[in-house]
């Protein structure tokens, strides 16, 4: 019987061990950004963090409502007006969420994704037409 004491004494000890030491070891991820694959009407000022810095999104809402969210794969002869057209937004607004100038808008490498949805980014203040 004593052993057995012990056995529930020692475990009773090592849960109570295990509750009380502090965890140095544990990774705190960066919480998930608040605005990422946006589309619609988003309500409030879109931000991003840029190195530290949370800075204003270029393009504010509201953003169009894609008919769909499912990628579209770029395929040899695709033109981006027609991928505007599937999913019922305009030209400016896919090439933006895709960062493609507007002069390469039809030279999109075979098998990319190009998606309807927008996630701010500092690269958005490059992208203009042509450049």
């Amino acid at each position: 019987m004593s052993d057995s004491k012990n056995e529930s004494l020692a475990e009773s000890t090592s849960i109570v061990n295990s509750q009380t030491e502090p965890i140095f070891n544990e990774v705190v991820e960066d919480p998930e950004p608040p605005h990422k694959d946006l589309y619609g009407d988003v309500q409030g000022v879109v931000m991003y963090k840029f190195f530290g810095e949370w800075k204003k999104a270029r393009w504010q809402p509201p953003y169009p409502n894609p008919i769909t969210l499912e990628p579209y794969i770029w395929k040899k002869g695709d033109e981006m007006w027609r991928v505007a057209n599937h999913y019922r937004v305009p030209l400016d607004w896919l090439l933006i969420c895709n960062r493609i100038s507007y002069g390469r808008r039809d030279k999109v490498a075979v098998g990319r994704a190009i998606t309807p949805t927008y996630t701010p980014n500092n690269a958005d203040w490059y992208i203009k037409y042509g450049y």
